[in-house]
């Protein structure tokens, strides 16, 4: 991220970048882009005014979700709002795209440092959209004990707002993983026998795990 914010100007505008660059179609207002990408309004403001500018994003009028009951979608509201979107027209784009697909905003040891923090990792596989697999059906496997999970959840949104997209992760205490993986559960095996790979492994998983024919 610090070589790309040298480039860019500031790791906010990188952080917006990515964002509308990784979600075609979709309109966010300042407070979205704010909440997603975890920097100040001033800084949204300045770089989306900036962005807005060089054409990379267009001024939209949308209705965006409002989540008013978490546990009964049937409840959620549609609320016209004014905001932004990336604007396909945009003559680099392409370039662009594969400009930030290619460089990660994270490199593995700043990902280990981060979940770290939020509890006792004994494994942490990267998979999907880190590696630039499409077709992976989780992005992020963390297994370990004693989870502080309100950190490990902000943890998870501060990744996120680096990537500029959602993680799909899964994080399993170490005796369900043992468990599963023991089972030949479906999720496992196919985090273990596609593409993937493995930031921090204190399981023996590289040792003991042989690929499964398919």
């Amino acid at each position: 991220m610090e070589i790309l914010a040298k480039l860019f100007g500031s790791a906010a505008k990188v952080k917006i970048i990515r964002l509308f660059l990784f979600n075609h179609g979709v309109g966010y207002d300042l407070h979205d882009i704010v909440f997603r990408a975890k920097i100040s309004a001033e800084d949204a403001r300045r770089e989306i005014k900036e962005l807005e500018k060089a054409g990379l994003v267009r001024r939209r009028t949308f209705y965006k979700v409002i989540h008013s009951h978490k546990d009964d979608p049937k409840l959620d509201l549609k609320k016209k709002t004014s905001g932004w979107m990336l604007d396909e027209r945009f003559l680099y784009l392409e370039a662009m795209n594969k400009f930030f697909t290619t460089i990660p905003p994270l490199q593995n040891r700043q990902i280990l440092a981060r979940l770290a923090q939020t509890g006792k990792i004994k494994l942490i596989i990267i998979s999907g959209f880190f590696i630039q697999n499409p077709n992976s059906r989780v992005d992020l496997l963390v297994v370990g004990d004693n989870f502080r999970q309100s950190l490990f959840e902000n943890t998870i949104a501060r990744i996120e707002s680096d990537l500029g997209k959602e993680v799909k992760y899964v994080a399993l205490e170490t005796e369900e993983f043992n468990y599963r993986l023991g089972m030949y559960d479906k999720l496992i095996r196919d985090i273990l026998d596609y593409p993937h790979v493995v930031v921090i492994d204190k399981i023996g998983i590289q040792r003991s795990h042989t690929p499964l024919l398919v």
